[in-house]
């Protein structure tokens, strides 16, 4: 979703992948997950119990995970403690959402079966329901089980539809769009960005991205080059698409415009996208520039494009074994602070 489940998410390689795929659904479920966080403060008062998941919210946001796991457990065994179970439901939560972006997907879906069990013991409402389902789903995903990835998402799908608030079922059925467009089953794909589109509000909304994104992306797999110029567009002239996702779109246009025969196109396309290109999409640029060249007729250029792919790969391969490393480092400094708080409080209570 970004995001998710967010968020990433969406990994692997496919001999018709495109572009965008995988990235999309990554920034949605992390926006749900982040969302998630915020809402947990929603109308309540500055007590201790909100004061501390207020600041594991914040240390959450800024990527100090081992603080916002230490936040989080004092506030859930508060809310426990007291009695809050709405607040223990959201503690419980975030700290699910604070393992999965650390890549500890096994805690993640500890911490977020207990959110679950608390939401259904003490009835906590469809929100707080269709966000844990939604956090499972990424964890199912972030795990290779697409088909139940799909399943639970289709669930708060069917919630969001049933409740008729508009802005979730935007966000669960691009999800679904997405989860198609992996799979290839571009049909069903069509289907439930019908239902998005159906649902969306404001044209020109941090939504309306999203289902232009997920649309430019099913149509491209499709080879319906007239409609992904058409999203492509409308994504590129929204005031709320990131560079990302206007990168995404430029590159798409390469591709078809070459396709079409149509280079200046493609090189004016090619010469927006250069400057906003994050490391994501560098090897897809490349590959759009070497088939750009290729029809040129510039060999030499094109095999530059080639290259530069495989430098790509090798310069990914480092940076994800850099941060794996980093994320092991982040999971053992946070086994490390709950042992110590464990061992206090086991202290504590054999002195009273």
């Amino acid at each position: 979703m970004r995001g998710k489940y967010h968020l990433n998410i969406f990994r692997g390689h496919s001999a018709k992948r495109c572009p965008v795929q995988g990235m999309a659904l990554l920034a949605v479920r992390l926006v749900l997950l982040f969302v998630c966080c915020a809402y947990t403060l929603a109308g309540q008062g500055k007590d201790e119990i909100t004061g501390l998941l207020d600041r594991g919210r914040v240390a959450c946001r800024s990527e100090r995970y081992v603080d916002a796991v230490r936040y989080f457990m004092q506030g859930h065994k508060m809310a426990m403690a007291a009695g809050r179970h709405e607040d223990a439901f959201w503690a419980i939560y975030n700290l699910g959402v604070c393992y999965f972006m650390v890549g500890d997907t096994d805690e993640a879906m500890k911490n977020y079966t207990e959110a679950y069990r608390l939401q259904e013991k003490y009835d906590l409402g469809d929100k707080a329901k269709s966000y844990v389902t939604n956090g499972i789903a990424g964890v199912y995903f972030e795990d290779g089980n697409y088909k139940k990835s799909g399943e639970l998402t289709r669930k708060c799908l069917d919630n969001a539809l049933e409740k008729g608030d508009s802005s979730t079922v935007v966000i669960y059925a691009s999800d679904l769009m997405l989860l198609c467009n992996k799979e290839l089953k571009l049909d069903k794909a069509l289907a439930y960005g019908r239902i998005a589109s159906g649902y969306l509000q404001d044209g020109d909304s941090e939504n309306s991205v999203t289902v232009n994104v997920t649309h430019a992306e099913t149509f491209f797999l499709l080879k319906r080059n007239d409609d992904v110029v058409e999203y492509a567009g409308r994504v590129l002239a929204n005031k709320h698409s990131n560079n990302l996702n206007k990168s995404l779109m430029l590159i798409y246009l390469i591709n078809v415009y070459v396709d079409r025969g149509e280079l200046v196109k493609a090189m004016d396309c090619a010469r927006k996208a250069l400057p906003i290109l994050s490391e994501r999409n560098k090897a897809d640029y490349y590959n759009a520039m070497a088939a750009l060249y290729q029809k040129m007729g510039n060999a030499d250029k094109a095999m530059e494009c080639k290259d530069s792919v495989i430098m790509y790969h090798d310069s990914l391969n480092s940076i994800a074994g850099r941060k794996l490393s980093e994320n092991s480092k982040v999971r053992f400094e946070i086994v490390k602070m709950r042992t110590d708080m464990e061992k206090k409080e086991a202290s504590l209570e054999q002195h009273r």
